[in-house]
């Protein structure tokens, strides 16, 4: 990240200014306030950094914001406007303006090296342009606060902020946020393996149940259709063994042997009638007179062919009760052959095996679809676990170990630094382990700072010491920065950075600024009132503050 120009208007005490960043190397920033007759509160500050960063993140080091930014007294809008080249290459604008209150950002492209206005890059939502903001510079505010810059006016030094807060910094500078993504991604994607993984199993608890109650409905249908099928063989064996004619044939036959039967009782009566009138022992039936021998005769010879005709009739009348006798029977068999006929066909229309085969295919698909879920389950169950796996990895366990990795590169660097800044009696040391007062170890984010010389910890530093930790550590930071995806930023601001230093260190610290700091940043903003910095550092700025108005005289 390369700051380019910064454009002031109506912001702290700054009416109206315009400042070129790009490429300055190591500047001076000194002021002078008529008004207070003294360096201090000339607006110094105000136009190294407080203005901004105010324009780039809507906030500042002392926590100034909204309304508060405004030049006490002035009409119209407050505005700031910073051109910058983002970690991706590109140039960018930042506008913020307050009364009324706006931001926006503008993608520029650079052709022969003039700046060309391109895309309007603003998002619908403050906060979704701010995201954007910082993606492009590569770092938020809080970020920008603890790796480049230094001096007055920062509420808390990494060192003095509590373990949270100094992890989420390291947080801001590492991939840490891409890992939590993922993280999350992990977790709502075992939390969608977990809602299928629920339902089916309800669904398969559904489908066992209606397993088991298909599989008695079969045991049912099977002991029905064993049932049946025992009635058909029976009503069959019987059907088998009858010998009967059809009903109907049966039905006529009867009327037939009936009708003779009838007619040959009608029959013999009349022989038997006409037996009995000549049955007479040769007197007259008709007139009582004595027959002669030859009417004797003559109706004896009547009388044995009456009796024989009557016997024959007998005869016949004897079959035909025979045969009326036999096509009862058979009629009554045709009768029972064709209701064992209608009892089979019935029966056999209830179709009971056509409903064990549907049940049996309905249990087989169930058992199919049970098998089915089983192994979706299988599957979905190691997918859970590679989830968890993947959301412990990402959520904890690759942080852990990314963090314990960067505490070893932070302790080189930063010590690295402390021994170039000619302090080497101070130790910093980062840890994720933190020992408390009865010798047990926390896991727990922690930077110690000691002095073989002196303090033990932090606190009891003086004031020179944990300014120079501070800084060393800062530095360390910054060139974590740089090499993540973001890229480093290659402006930084130093704001009265030798308070509590005495000459010896305020020369060491001039000399490592002027020297190894100017080769890694492309712009450096040094507000001091040390007039003996004049003489070391050529580039200067100097504003200067008549009437609450602070203007820059001198660039």
């Amino acid at each position: 990240m390369r700051l380019r120009r910064v454009q002031i208007k109506n912001v702290f005490s700054i009416e109206k200014a315009e400042l070129d960043l790009k490429d300055r190397g190591l500047v001076l920033v000194t002021g002078f306030s008529h008004d207070e007759n003294d360096p201090n509160g000339s607006g110094k500050s105000s136009l190294a950094h407080k203005a901004i960063t105010w324009g780039l993140w809507g906030d500042t080091a002392v926590g100034a914001k909204a309304d508060k930014v405004r030049k006490k007294g002035s009409k119209g809008e407050a505005r700031v406007a910073v051109l910058f080249d983002g970690v991706d290459g590109d140039t960018y604008e930042v506008i913020r303006t307050r009364n009324p209150a706006t931001l926006t950002l503008e993608q520029s492209w650079r052709k022969h090296g003039v700046i060309n206005k391109a895309t309007d890059c603003t998002q619908k939502l403050a906060a979704e342009t701010q995201k954007l903001i910082n993606d492009v510079l590569g770092r938020d505010f809080k970020t920008w606060l603890q790796t480049d810059f230094f001096g007055q006016g920062r509420t808390y030094s990494f060192a003095e902020l509590p373990p949270g807060g100094q992890k989420q910094i390291l947080a801001d500078i590492l991939p840490i946020e891409t890992l939590d993504t993922w993280a999350k991604r992990a977790t709502i994607h075992r939390k969608e393996v977990n809602m299928e993984l629920s339902v089916l199993m309800t669904e398969k608890r559904t489908s066992d149940a209606l397993v088991i109650q298909m599989a008695e409905s079969i045991k049912g249908l099977e002991k029905q259709h064993a049932n049946i099928q025992g009635q058909l063989d029976g009503i069959w064996g019987q059907i088998k063994i009858m010998v009967a004619p059809s009903v109907q044939y049966a039905q006529e036959k009867f009327k037939e042997a009936s009708r003779l039967r009838e007619s040959w009782v009608a029959h013999n009566h009349k022989l038997e009638a006409h037996q009995s009138a000549l049955d007479s022992e040769g007197v007259c039936k008709a007139c009582g007179s004595i027959l002669d021998q030859y009417a004797e005769e003559e109706a004896q010879r009547t009388l044995d062919k009456v009796r024989s005709q009557l016997s024959s009739g007998k005869e016949a009348e004897q079959q035909a009760v025979l045969a009326v006798t036999h096509w009862q029977t058979m009629l009554t068999d045709a009768e029972k052959h064709d209701a064992l006929e209608k009892e089979f066909g019935r029966i056999k229309a209830l179709d009971v095996e056509e409903d064990l085969k549907k049940a049996n295919r309905q249990i087989t698909h169930q058992h199919e679809a049970i098998a089915a879920a089983i192994h979706r389950i299988g599957v979905l169950t190691k997918e859970k676990e590679h989830l968890v796996f993947w959301e412990h990895t990402f959520g904890k366990s690759l942080k852990s170990f990314l963090f314990d990795k960067i505490c070893g590169i932070l302790n080189d660097t930063a010590n690295g630094y402390i021994q170039s800044l000619g302090n080497p009696q101070i130790k910093i040391n980062f840890s994720t382990d933190k020992r408390k007062a009865d010798g047990e170890v926390k896991e727990e984010f922690n930077v110690a700072v000691e002095s073989d010389t002196g303090g033990g910890e932090y606190g009891l530093l003086s004031g020179g010491e944990q300014q120079l930790a501070n800084f060393a550590i800062g530095l360390a930071l910054a060139q974590l920065a740089e090499t993540q995806a973001g890229g480093g930023s290659r402006f930084m601001v130093l704001d009265e950075p030798f308070t509590n230093l005495g000459p010896t260190n305020c020369e060491r610290l001039v000399n490592f600024i002027s020297g190894y700091l100017a080769t890694r940043k492309d712009t450096i903003l040094l507000i001091s009132n040390e007039a003996q910095l004049a003489e070391l550092i050529s580039s200067r700025i100097h504003v200067e503050k008549r009437n609450g108005t602070t203007e820059i005289v001198n660039v």
